[in-house]
C-alpha cells in the first residue's frame, strides 16, 4: 500500500469515527497507524472544518485542534476541489462563500457556538477577513449574510456581536445586510454599539465624580456616541422604498448627520405615516428631523401642498383628525406650541377649517385638543420656555388649565371671540361655541355668552358652516345643563329640524317631537317648563276635524257638546303612521287648556299612547305635575311599562328615575299595582336602569337600589342579554352596588348565556375579562368560581393553578 492510499484509508477510518463521534475509536486509529492528522488535509479535505459540519462533540473537536497542531485557526478551505466527494448537503445548505469555507464561521453558522468558543479560546477570531481578489474583503457578517439567510438570524447576531465583533467593519453595506435579516437585528446591533453599557458606565462616572458638561459638550458626546454606526440616504432610501417603517424610527433614532434626509422627504414620509396611523413613525420623524427647525420645514415644504391656503402642518393635523387619531394629533399639536416664539399661528393655522373637520368627527378628545391649541394661543407668552408645561397640558385628562388664573383664561376666551367676531362672523364664533358644547365645558360658553362687549354681536341661533346651531349640538351631546343654560339665553327651543327616523325619507321635526323619539327624559322634562308650539300636524287625525279645531281655540262649550254627541274615544290599536300623534286629551294638557282637559277626562281612556308610546301619566310626569300625576293613578293610569301598536312604549318609573323626581318615584314605587321587575323597551329592569344612570350619585343609586329590593325587586332577574344586575353593575365598575346586590342574594355563581354569540361564561371570568382586582377579590371572597363544564375556563383555571407565584392564584386557593 503506498502513502497515498494509506492516507485515503485513514481518512476514510477518521471519518467514520467523527460521524459516530467515537473519539475512542479515533484515538486507537491514530495510535494503530502512527499518522499525525494534519497528514489527512489537502487540498481536498480539512478534518476540523468536516467535523464542525458533521456535527462532531466539542471534546472530539478539541482533540483534533490539538492533534492537528494548526499554526492558525485563522484560515479559508477551498472545498471545490474534490471535498464534495466526503459530503452530501442538500442544495442552498452548504455554509461557503464562493467556494471559500472557515471554521469559526462554519461553527456560528450551525449554531454550534460551544464549539465557537473553544475555536476562539484557541485564538480564532471573529474579526477574521476573507480576501479575494482586490475589492472582496469580506467578514462575517458579510459572509453568513450571502451564503444563505438560514445562516443569519438573531441569535447568530448576538452571538458574533458580543464575542468581541469590531464595529469599524460596520459600513452602510453592512447595515444594509441587517435591514434585509429582521427587524430585530437591526436594533440589537444599535443597542449593543450605541449608548450601550459602556456609555451609560461613562455617564455614571462624570455624575459620581461631579463631573460637569455644558449642553455643548453633551450634544458633542450624544453626536460622536452616534457616529459609531455610520447611516447614509441609500439606507434611508432602501427602508422607504421597502416600507420598512420600524427600520426607519432606528435611523433617525442614531443618526447623527442631520442632511442624511431632506425636509422634502419628511414631508412625503409624514405624510404617509400620518395616512397609515403609525404613531412612533409620526413622533420620530417629528422629533429628529422638525421640531427644531419646524419654520425652515414650513417655508420649504409649503409649495408640496395643492391647497395654496393651506400649509402642511394644518393639513397633517386635519388627516390626523379624519383618521380620529388622537395620539398623532398631540404630537403635531405639541411641536407646533413648542415653535410658539417663531410662529404666526394666524398664518400658519386656519382654525376654522380645523374645528370644521374636528367637529365633524364628533370627537371629544380631538375637540379638546384643537381648542387646546387654539387657547394656548392667546395664553403662551413670547419668550417663555413652554417645554414641561406644554407635554403636560396636551397629555393632561384635565381641561381645566389650572397653571391659568381664571383672568387670564377669560380674557383669553373674550380676546378669541373678539377676533372672530371682528374679523370673521357670527358663524365661526358659532362654530367655538358648538366645540365648547362638545367638550362640555358650559363655564368657558358663560364666559363668550355673558361677556358685555360680545353680547350685542352673537346670535345663538345662527348655524355654524356646518350647518349646526348651539341647542341642537347640546341636545345631541344630551347634555342637560349646557340645554338648559342655552335655552334660558335665548335659544329657540321651537326649531324645527331635519331628521331620519329608522330608514324613513327625511322629515322636518320640531325640537320637542325629537325629544320624544329619542326619550331624552331630562331634555321633555325641560322643554314643557316652556310655551312649546304645538301644531295640527301633531295631532291624531283619525280624531274629528271638530274636536280638534275646538281644542286649539280653547272653546270648552264646544268640547262638551262634541263629547256628548259623539262619546268615548278610544284609539289606541291603530297603527300611528307618523311622528306625535297626539290625542285630544294630550293635546288639551301641552296646551294649558285646564277646563278642556278636565272634560276630556272624563270621555277618554288615559292610557292611550301616542307615536313615540307616550301616555297622559307620561306627560304629567316629564311636567312633574305632582297634582295631574296623582289624580291620573287614582283614576286607573296604567304606571308599569307599556307600548303600543308600533312596539313603542315608555315607563312612568324610568321617566321618574330620569327626572329625579323623589316624590313622584316614591308614589310609583310604593303603589301595589307596581312590577319593579318588569322590563322597559330596552330590556332593562329598574335596578338596571339604575345602575347605568349617570345623574345619580353612588350614595342615591344604593339607596333607591336597596329600597327597590326591599319592595320586591328581584337582584337576579335576568334581562333580554342574558344578564342579571350583578352583571351590569360589574360592567359599570361598581364595588358597592356589588356588595349591595351580593348582600340581598345576587348570586355569584350565576352563568352568562350570550344568545347572539352562542356562549356561556361565569360572572368571575366575566370579572376577569375586565381586570378589576378588588371586584375580583370580592367576588372570590363570596365563593364566585368558574364554570367546570366551560372548557375554556378550565383551561384558564389550569393556567393559574399553575402559576402559583401570582396574586390571583393565591387568593383564589384562599377561599376556594
Amino acid at each position: 500500500m503506498n502513502d497515498t492510499s494509506k492516507i485515503e484509508n485513514v481518512r476514510n477510518i477518521v471519518i467514520k469515527d467523527i460521524k459516530c463521534n467515537n473519539i475512542k475509536d479515533l484515538k486507537k486509529c491514530i495510535e494503530i497507524y502512527n499518522i499525525n492528522l494534519n497528514e489527512i488535509n489537502d487540498k481536498e479535505f480539512d478534518i476540523l472544518i468536516f467535523s464542525i459540519e458533521n456535527n462532531a462533540k466539542v471534546e472530539v473537536i478539541e482533540f483534533i485542534i490539538n492533534c492537528c497542531q494548526y499554526k492558525t485557526l485563522n484560515y479559508s478551505f477551498y472545498c471545490e476541489k474534490g471535498y464534495t466527494k466526503y459530503i452530501s448537503v442538500p442544495v442552498g445548505q452548504d455554509i461557503c462563500y464562493r467556494g471559500y469555507k472557515i471554521p469559526l464561521f462554519s461553527a456560528i453558522a450551525k449554531k454550534e457556538f460551544k464549539i465557537a468558543d473553544v475555536l476562539i479560546k484557541y485564538k480564532a477570531d471573529i474579526n477574521y477577513r476573507l480576501k479575494l481578489l482586490n475589492w472582496e474583503d469580506i467578514h462575517i457578517i458579510h459572509y453568513l449574510y450571502h451564503i444563505g439567510r438560514a445562516f443569519i438570524d438573531k441569535d447568530i447576531l448576538k452571538y458574533i456581536l458580543s464575542h468581541g465583533f469590531i464595529n469599524l467593519h460596520l459600513t452602510t453595506d453592512s447595515i444594509r445586510y441587517f435591514m434585509d435579516i429582521d427587524e430585530w437585528s437591526l436594533n440589537f446591533l444599535f443597542n449593543y454599539y450605541v449608548f450601550n453599557t459602556s456609555f451609560i458606565l461613562d455617564m455614571l462616572y462624570c455624575y459620581k465624580f461631579q463631573k460637569s458638561l455644558s449642553n455643548q459638550q453633551f450634544q458633542a458626546i450624544i453626536v460622536k456616541e452616534k457616529s459609531k454606526i455610520k447611516i447614509d440616504k441609500d439606507c434611508y432610501k432602501d427602508a422607504i422604498d421597502q416600507k420598512k417603517y420600524n427600520q426607519i424610527i432606528l435611523f433617525l433614532d442614531y443618526d447623527s448627520n442631520t442632511d442624511n434626509m431632506s425636509f422634502s422627504d419628511c414631508y412625503r414620509l409624514l405624510e404617509e405615516a400620518i395616512y397609515l396611523n403609525h404613531t412612533m413613525l409620526v413622533k420620530s420623524i417629528l422629533n429628529h428631523k422638525i421640531k427644531n427647525n419646524l419654520r425652515t420645514f414650513l417655508d420649504e415644504t409649503t409649495c408640496n401642498v395643492n391647497d395654496e391656503n393651506e400649509n402642511c402642518f394644518e393639513k397633517f393635523i386635519r388627516e390626523s383628525i379624519e383618521n380620529n387619531n388622537i395620539d398623532i394629533l398631540k404630537l403635531l399639536i405639541e411641536i407646533l406650541l413648542l415653535n410658539y416664539d417663531i410662529l404666526d399661528f394666524g398664518k400658519w393655522i386656519h382654525f376654522e377649517k380645523v374645528l370644521l373637520e374636528a367637529n365633524k368627527k364628533n370627537n371629544k378628545e380631538i375637540l379638546m385638543q384643537i381648542f387646546k391649541l387654539l387657547l394656548l394661543t392667546e395664553l403662551l407668552v413670547k419668550g417663555r420656555n413652554y417645554t414641561t408645561f406644554v407635554h403636560f397640558i396636551l397629555n393632561s385628562e384635565s381641561s381645566s388649565f389650572k397653571e391659568f388664573s381664571h383672568n387670564d383664561l377669560s380674557n383669553a376666551l373674550v380676546n378669541i371671540g373678539q377676533i372672530i367676531i371682528q374679523k370673521y362672523d357670527t358663524l365661526y364664533f358659532n362654530l367655538i361655541i358648538n366645540t365648547l358644547i362638545k367638550i362640555e365645558k358650559l363655564d368657558w360658553i358663560q364666559c363668550l355668552l355673558e361677556n358685555d362687549q360680545l353680547k350685542t354681536k352673537i346670535n345663538i341661533n345662527t348655524m355654524d358652516r356646518n350647518e349646526e346651531c348651539p341647542l341642537m349640538v347640546a341636545f345631541y351631546t344630551n347634555n342637560i345643563e349646557i340645554f338648559n343654560y342655552l335655552i334660558n339665553y335665548g335659544a329657540d327651543y321651537n326649531i324645527i329640524v331635519r331628521e331620519k327616523e329608522n330608514c324613513e325619507e327625511e322629515e322636518a321635526k320640531s325640537l320637542f317631537s325629537l325629544a320624544l323619539q329619542k326619550k331624552y327624559y331630562g331634555m321633555l322634562n325641560i322643554l314643557l317648563k316652556h310655551d312649546i308650539k304645538i301644531s295640527k300636524h301633531d295631532v291624531n287625525e283619525n280624531y274629528p276635524l271638530d274636536l280638534i279645531e275646538a281644542i286649539f281655540q280653547n272653546n270648552s262649550h264646544d268640547i262638551e257638546t262634541i263629547c256628548i254627541n259623539k262619546g268615548n274615544y278610544h284609539k289606541n290599536n291603530y297603527f300611528l303612521t307618523s311622528g306625535c300623534c297626539f290625542s285630544p286629551l294630550v293635546l288639551s294638557y301641552l296646551l294649558n287648556y285646564q277646563k278642556i282637559f278636565e272634560i276630556l277626562i272624563r270621555y277618554c281612556d288615559i292610557n292611550e299612547l301616542d307615536h313615540y308610546g307616550y301616555s297622559i301619566l307620561h306627560y304629567s310626569i316629564l311636567r312633574e305635575d305632582i297634582v295631574t300625576t296623582h289624580h291620573l293613578i287614582n283614576c286607573g293610569a296604567e304606571i308599569n311599562y307599556i307600548d303600543n301598536i308600533n312596539g313603542r312604549g315608555n315607563s312612568a318609573l324610568n321617566i321618574a328615575i330620569h327626572i329625579k323626581n323623589q316624590e313622584i318615584l316614591s308614589e310609583l314605587i310604593n303603589n301595589e299595582k307596581i312590577k319593579l321587575d318588569l322590563s322597559n323597551e330596552q330590556g332593562e329592569t329598574l335596578i338596571v336602569t339604575l345602575i347605568k344612570c349617570q345623574n345619580y350619585t353612588q350614595e342615591e343609586k344604593l339607596d333607591l337600589i336597596e329600597n327597590l329590593i326591599s319592595k320586591g325587586s328581584n337582584a337576579n332577574t335576568v334581562d333580554e342579554e342574558g344578564y342579571t344586575p350583578l352583571i351590569y353593575a360589574i360592567q359599570m365598575n361598581s364595588l358597592p352596588i356589588i356588595k349591595l346586590l351580593i348582600k340581598y342574594g345576587s348570586n355569584v355563581n350565576f352563568i352568562i348565556k350570550n344568545y347572539q354569540e352562542d356562549f356561556t361564561q361565569s360572572v368571575l371570568m366575566y370579572a376577569l375579562k375586565l381586570n378589576s382586582k378588588p371586584i375580583i377579590k370580592f367576588l372570590i371572597e363570596h365563593q364566585a368560581s368558574f364554570d367546570s363544564s366551560n372548557e375554556n375556563e378550565m383551561i384558564y383555571l389550569n393556567k393559574i393553578l399553575k402559576s402559583r407565584n401570582t396574586e390571583l392564584y393565591k387568593y383564589y386557593m384562599k377561599y376556594n
